[in-house]
C-alpha cells in the first residue's frame, strides 16, 4: 500500500488501505484501523481531497484518543494542524 503511494499510484494505495480498513474492522483491531485512517489521509491529501483527508484524519484521531495512544494522539493531530495551516493560507 505504502509502496504504491511511493509510486505514485495514489488511486491503488486508496483501494488498497480501503481493503485493509475492512479487514481491520472485522477483527476488531482498533489501532490498526487509526494507522490505516492515518495513511488514507495522507493519500487522499496528495490526491488534493482535503475535506476526505481532514476526515479520516479526524477518526483517526478518536481512536487514537479512546486508547491513550500517545504517539498516534500526535501524528493526527500534527496532520490536522497542518491542514487548517495550508487551508487558512498561515504561514507553517
Amino acid at each position: 500500500m505504502l509502496a504504491c503511494k511511493g509510486l505514485g499510484q495514489y488511486e491503488s494505495a486508496v483501494a488498497r488501505f480501503d481493503r485493509a480498513l475492512g479487514m481491520l474492522r472485522e477483527i476488531g483491531d482498533r489501532p490498526g484501523q487509526g494507522e490505516t485512517m492515518l495513511n488514507l489521509g495522507d493519500t487522499h491529501a496528495d490526491l488534493g481531497d482535503a475535506d476526505t483527508a481532514r476526515d479520516m484524519w479526524q477518526q483517526a484521531l478518536l481512536i487514537f484518543e479512546e486508547f491513550h495512544h500517545r504517539p498516534g494522539v500526535e501524528k493526527a493531530r500534527e496532520r490536522l494542524g497542518g491542514h487548517d495551516r495550508d487551508r487558512s493560507g498561515a504561514p507553517t
